[in-house]
C-alpha cells in the first residue's frame, strides 16, 4: 500500500493567500483558505486514490528548538491576517469528519514528521510515499520510493532530470548546495560563495565532506573561505538536515484508515454546514 503525505500547513498557506477573504458563509465568517485548501486536497487524494493519506501540519511549538539556535529563523515570513488560523482549525476538524489523519508535533517541524513517517514507511516494506507540498527542501529525503510531488504545475512528481535541470546538481547533493548557498530567505546562512562556484564544486567532489578532502585544489578566495567558515557551515547543515528519526509512536497510529472517497467527495458546503459556518 503506498502513502500520500500531504504537507497540510504548506497546503494552508497556499490556499490562504491564493484565494480571496471575500468568500465567506452567508453569517460572514470567511472560509476562502478552507474551500481553496479542500479543493486542492480532494485534487490530490484523486491523484492516487488507492493510496492511504496522511496530513502533517506544524504546531505553534514545533519550530522553537531551531528558533533557539537562530533566533531570526522564519522571522522574514508574512504575517497571516488576523483571524486566519480559525480557518485552519476547521480544516483540522473537517479531516475528522473525512476520517483522514492528520497530526501535528509539539516538538518538532512538520518537515521532520513527513521525512520520519517517510522512511518508516519505507523501512517497513510498505510501499512508495508521494509527498504533495511547495517545499524544494523534500528533494534531500528524495528516493525511487519516496518521491516529492511539488506544486507549480499540478503538483508534478519530481523526477531527477528536473532537480538536474533546475539546480544542476542531483537530488543526492541538494542538502550540500543548501549548505554552501542558501535556497530560500528563511534559512540561516551566507551568500558568499556563488551559486555558479558552489555547483562547479559539487560536480568535481561530489559531497559536502569530500569538498573538504580537497581544498589544496580550490582555487582562492574559495578555499579560504571554505576553511574559515568550516565550522559555521557544520551547524548550517546540521540545521537544514531533516529529521528522519521521529518515533512513530508519536506521529501516528498504524495501520491508517483506508480513505473512503465517499467521504472526501462531498462538496465543502456539506462539511460548513457540519460546523454550523
Amino acid at each position: 500500500m503506498n502513502l500520500t503525505i500531504i504537507d497540510g500547513h504548506n497546503l494552508f498557506f497556499r490556499a490562504l493567500y491564493r484565494s480571496p477573504r471575500t468568500i465567506t458563509t452567508p453569517s460572514g465568517t470567511p472560509v476562502n483558505a478552507v474551500c481553496h485548501f479542500l479543493t486542492t486536497f480532494v485534487r490530490m487524494v484523486r491523484r492516487y486514490p488507492k493510496n492511504q493519506v496522511f496530513v502533517v501540519f506544524d504546531s505553534k511549538t514545533g519550530a522553537d528548538a531551531k528558533k533557539a539556535i537562530f533566533p531570526n529563523y522564519k522571522a522574514r515570513n508574512h504575517k497571516p491576517p488576523e483571524g486566519s488560523f480559525e480557518q485552519l482549525g476547521h480544516i483540522q476538524k473537517i479531516l475528522d469528519l473525512m476520517n483522514v489523519k492528520w497530526c501535528e508535533h509539539p516538538d518538532y517541524e512538520g518537515d521532520d514528521v513527513i521525512a520520519s513517517l517517510a522512511d518508516y514507511w519505507i523501512q517497513q516494506h510498505l510501499g512508495r510515499v508521494y509527498i504533495f507540498s511547495d517545499d524544494f527542501d523534500f528533494i534531500q529525503i528524495m528516493s525511487h520510493k519516496i518521491i516529492p510531488c511539488l506544486g507549480g504545475h499540478g503538483f508534478q512528481r519530481l523526477t531527477p532530470a528536473a532537480v538536474y535541470e533546475k539546480y544542476g546538481i542531483q537530488p543526492r547533493q541538494f542538502l550540500d548546495l543548501c549548505t554552501l548557498h542558501p535556497q530560500k530567505s528563511s534559512q540561516p546562512g551566507s551568500h558568499r560563495i556563488p551559486v555558479d562556484v558552489v555547483r562547479d564544486l559539487l560536480a568535481r567532489f561530489d559531497t559536502f565532506k569530500n569538498i573538504y578532502r580537497h581544498l589544496d585544489e580550490i582555487a582562492e578566495p574559495w578555499a579560504d573561505i571554505l576553511r574559515q567558515r568550516r565550522p559555521w557551515l557544520r551547524t548550517i547543515r546540521r540545521f537544514l538536515t531533516m529529521n528522519r528519526h521521529i518515533p512513530i509512536s508519536e506521529i501516528a497510529d498504524m495501520p491508517l484508515p483506508d480513505v473512503d472517497m465517499g467521504l472526501i467527495r462531498q462538496p465543502t458546503t456539506y462539511y460548513l454546514k457540519k460546523l454550523d459556518l
